[in-house]
């Protein structure tokens, strides 16, 4: 189940964040009613913590309902990033600006989440420094969270 936090800023952006996993039951329907009258809609995933294949039909079907609004994603977490990379067209449209994406240390062990710039290889080059003093790495292939 999902759980949505609406917020409205000054200059009319609908700003949401959604925590929960996206499965086959997701409903967005709560946010579609405050959706008219916003220009700009942005949806901070970074509580996704798992998207069934039911959820991504869903969740397309949400996003095409917001047709007519400039729709942004930040802090997109590797549930979500990887299924971006993996549709061509899923999420057409959207302008993606973060990945909240899992790093860790090779020195000490150390894992975080840490957001950096939805482009191509760019994770080393905004990787976080870890409490030892250490690079981080990122935790994965980088094709497979950002796009390529």
């Amino acid at each position: 189940m999902v759980q949505f936090e609406k917020k409205r800023l000054q200059d009319g952006t609908l700003h949401i964040t959604m925590t929960g996993k996206i499965d086959g039951h997701f409903d967005g329907a709560v946010v579609l009613t405050d959706v008219s009258s916003a220009k700009r809609v942005v949806l901070h995933l970074a509580g996704i913590r798992s998207m069934s294949s039911l959820g991504v039909r869903q969740f397309e079907d949400f996003i095409l309902k917001l047709k007519g609004h400039e729709v942004v994603f930040i802090h997109v977490p590797p549930a979500v990033a990887t299924q971006l990379v993996m549709i061509p067209g899923f999420c057409s449209g959207v302008r993606v600006e973060s990945a909240k994406l899992p790093f860790v240390c090779v020195a000490c062990g150390a894992e975080t989440s840490h957001s950096v710039p939805w482009r191509p290889g760019i994770a080393s080059d905004v990787a976080p420094k870890c409490s030892c003093g250490a690079t981080m790495e990122l935790d994965g292939n980088v094709q497979q969270f950002l796009p390529s």
